[in-house]
């Protein structure tokens, strides 16, 4: 998912949805859906899922936010992933099941969580922690603005296993792609080091 494609969720600077659920799997989309939100001002809850460790949270605009704690999008290459390490469907079915009770309860009731849920799958236990806020926080304040387009170019897969040097002095943006983006995205850098500024990135869910 790139930041342009989020324009489903806001409506020229309007709230168009009452609540977004996020259930993606790496932190660069979280992050890019979390902004869409916040720009939009609209109610978000995310979960996330590694190995037998889940986490359920609901992103309220000015309460508290991803950007509070980490600023900057935590590079999925070091976190891991679900293709790497694996997960039980079962869990990820429990922490769906949990998500969507809290936006039942969101949308029935009003109800607004202001914790972060920590769940331990294996040993069936969870806790709750309260969502920092940052009182200066631009993105809570919807203070920021988002990209206005996508790069545009010749999609490159490498997992096709190319030779990359026919690019190298095209005149066109070369955008190379792989399955989490995380491959791609280091080649590109790599690249663009380089001195080859015509390579850029993008994943099924989201470009670079």
């Amino acid at each position: 998912m790139a930041l342009p494609n989020s324009s489903p969720i806001c409506k020229k600077g309007r709230l168009d949805h009452d609540l977004v659920l996020d259930c993606t799997d790496n932190m660069q989309t979280k992050y890019e859906i979390q902004d869409a939100c916040l720009k939009a001002r609209a109610p978000l809850i995310t979960a996330g899922i590694f190995r037998s460790e889940g986490q359920l949270r609901m992103v309220m605009p000015g309460k508290g936010c991803l950007r509070c704690v980490n600023e900057r999008t935590p590079d999925d290459s070091l976190l891991g992933n679900c293709n790497d390490v694996g997960v039980l469907g079962a869990h990820v079915n429990m922490l769906g099941s949990m998500q969507a009770s809290e936006a039942i309860e969101f949308l029935a009731n009003g109800k607004v969580s202001t914790e972060t849920i920590y769940f331990d799958f294996k040993n069936l236990s969870r806790f709750r922690v309260k969502n920092f806020s940052k009182t200066d926080c631009k993105f809570c304040a919807g203070d920021f603005e988002l990209p206005e387009k996508e790069v545009e170019g010749i999609i490159v897969d490498i997992r096709d296993g190319v030779d990359l040097d026919q690019y190298k002095n095209s005149d066109q943006k070369i955008i190379l792609v792989c399955d989490r983006g995380v491959m791609s995205r280091k080649l590109a850098e790599s690249l663009r080091a380089k001195g080859y500024t015509n390579f850029h990135s993008r994943s099924c869910h989201h470009s670079h």
